[in-house]
């Protein structure tokens, strides 16, 4: 089954892919940016919760993504923080 889109804090999410191997070894080097949505009082959006988007994804198909489209960008949930993945 294709995963599908789904909405977290009245924005869409479109599940792209796992991480790749490279990726995965990289961890917490990863090229990250902010999105600015986290669960830190400097957040534009500090309402973030890890647990409840992955409980989102997974009722979309999508449990198992590391990575999500979001406007266009790919993006990674982490636990405190929405980042930007850019190209490394």
């Amino acid at each position: 089954m294709q995963p599908k889109q789904f909405k977290y804090l009245y924005r869409t999410f479109t599940p792209v892919r796992r991480f790749t191997k490279s990726e995965e070894a990289a961890g917490i080097k990863l090229p990250l940016k902010s999105t600015g949505i986290g669960n830190y009082d400097w957040c534009q959006t500090n309402t973030w919760d890890h647990t409840k988007f992955y409980e989102r994804a997974q009722k979309a198909g999508a449990g198992d993504y590391d990575v999500f489209l979001f406007h266009g960008k790919e993006v990674v949930p982490c636990e405190n923080e929405l980042f930007f993945l850019e190209e490394g």
